[in-house]
């Protein structure tokens, strides 16, 4: 499925998720947070929109999808044109097995599904406003609203 983006000030979002109840509540949250989101239910779907021109300036990917993964999917963003994207991860099983490949292959953060509708806006604003230039395949990963070097415990 996919949104008519418009414009906004707050920033392009892109939902990627094959479960079309997560994909419309994400997008439901986002938009009534002001952002313009473009959502969509497969990876495929996802790779063929990244080769327009239509703005984004994060993508919002559940790992755990049919045929295209969120991992294949952000193997394939270190290699595009648009390698610069942010990426939050969300899947029902976000700790440690998962985490961690997403991290290497350059997702920005990471979320749980679970935490998903308390916390999703606050991780795409903070994600957004960051001066740090995330790049897909960059070692310089958050999870969930920790920064890069914070050793604190959540």
């Amino acid at each position: 499925m996919l949104r008519d983006i418009q414009d906004s000030e707050l920033g392009h979002l892109m939902i990627v998720d094959d479960d079309p109840q997560i994909r419309r509540l994400f997008a439901l949250l986002l938009e009534r947070a002001g952002y313009a989101v473009a959502a969509f239910g497969s990876g495929a779907e996802a790779l063929r929109w990244l080769d327009t021109d239509e703005p984004v300036d994060l993508v919002v990917l559940d790992l755990d999808m049919p045929t295209i993964t969120g991992f294949d999917l952000l193997r394939a963003l270190r290699y595009h044109r648009r390698s610069e994207l942010r990426v939050l991860v969300v899947s029902g099983c976000m700790e440690g097995a998962l985490l961690k490949p997403a991290q290497l292959l350059g997702a920005a953060a990471g979320l749980s599904k679970l935490d998903a509708p308390r916390r999703l806006v606050a991780m795409v604003c903070e994600l957004l406003k960051s001066r740090t230039a995330w790049r897909i395949g960059s070692r310089r990963v958050r999870h969930l609203g920790r920064r890069p070097g914070d050793n604190r415990a959540s």
